[in-house]
């Protein structure tokens, strides 16, 4: 379940299947960014990156798994079961359906951000896993993932910083546009004191990385649980409804990070009010969307035994990492995977960065 605090974002009906542009003006009238205490690329890719996180529990369910975080977590994947004080049962969306939960996946990439979303029924007793759909940001399937806190404590991102510029709200040097950069670089405890490089100057004294994520996570759930309440796939039920159906969130993360990074996460989705959250590695996520979306070609492709390279490069950084594939699965995947290596980022290209950082 997802605690919506002040939820400011009060959402178009536009949707995948509509596409309508949404003027600028319209756009800022409907936006109030959250306060909190003061103490472009368009790609093809971005339009699926965000439903690979939620296409890699149906090819590859044991990416994701139910270990507690740990120092030494080694896992494909991290869970971590968050508290939540008002959880809500099940919900009936029409006769003989049950809404169980809601399935949402966040592709936080280094320059920009795509959501995506699906609902978890209950149909004659057996739970059914409906159609990914992309979550849209006015008429596109992406957003930056500039950031700014103004002078008084608001919090924008994404679609708004444009907004709050225009309307002299926040300045250009408030705006942090490259924050993901120092999660990769404070991936090891030894590596911390580089953020400062890239965050800590340009949010100042008043706030650091810790209340970034957590305003930023904040913000992004609230976004995402305000378009889906409009949605028509839940018109017989009312926003509060939708409010109270617990959420599951998926966060893709780059392979070489580990638990402290993680831990960063799932503590800002804790701020955040999240029910529950998943980090998955986001070279098995894109592995899970070619082979679940193109199982035919896959099959035909590849032979037990040889060795997949993974290449993931985005906006602002590359992520490769290489697979074994296996057979016999007993999870119920569709191809089985075993790493070949361990991701550090130590290594020439291996998950560094390709961006100029400020100085």
């Amino acid at each position: 379940m997802v605690s919506v605090r002040s939820s400011p974002y009060s959402s178009s009906t536009t949707g995948p299947s509509k596409r309508a542009v949404e003027s600028p003006a319209a756009r800022i009238k409907r936006s109030r960014p959250e306060r909190i205490p003061s103490d472009r690329r368009r790609t093809k890719r971005a339009r699926s990156a965000a439903s690979d996180l939620l296409s890699v529990l149906d090819s590859h369910p044991s990416t994701v798994t139910s270990e507690p975080e740990s120092d030494d977590d080694s896992s494909t994947g991290l869970r971590s079961q968050l508290p939540f004080a008002n959880h809500a049962g099940k919900r009936s969306t029409g006769p003989g359906k049950v809404l169980n939960a809601i399935q949402i996946g966040i592709d936080p990439g280094t320059t920009t951000l795509a959501l995506a979303h699906r609902d978890v029924t209950t149909v004659a007793g057996k739970e059914v896993l409906g159609p990914i759909h992309d979550l849209y940001f006015g008429s596109e399937s992406f957003t930056t993932q500039a950031v700014a806190f103004a002078a008084d404590g608001e919090f924008y991102w994404g679609p708004h910083v444009q907004a709050a510029l225009n309307n002299g709200i926040i300045q250009q040097k408030d705006v942090v546009e490259l924050w993901k950069l120092a999660l990769y670089d404070g991936h090891t405890p030894q590596s911390k004191a580089k953020e400062s490089v890239i965050v800590d100057k340009q949010l100042g004294n008043d706030y650091n990385l810790d209340d970034l994520l957590a305003a930023y996570l904040r913000s992004v759930i609230g976004y995402a649980t305000e378009k889906i309440a409009v949605a028509k796939t839940y018109s017989s039920m009312s926003k509060d409804e939708i409010g109270r159906v617990p959420v599951h969130l998926f966060i893709g993360v780059p392979q070489m990070w580990d638990s402290v990074v993680n831990k960063m996460l799932t503590d800002a989705a804790r701020a955040a009010g999240c029910a529950s959250v998943d980090t998955v590695h986001e070279s098995r996520c894109a592995t899970a969307f070619y082979t679940h979306g193109l199982r035919s070609l896959a099959s035909a492709s590849f032979q037990i035994g040889d060795i997949v390279l993974v290449a993931d490069i985005g906006g602002g950084t590359g992520d490769f990492v290489t697979f074994r594939l296996g057979d016999d699965p007993e999870d119920g995947a569709q191809v089985k995977l075993f790493q070949v290596g361990t991701p550090d980022g130590k290594s020439t290209l291996r998950s560094r960065s390709f961006v100029n950082q400020p100085s």
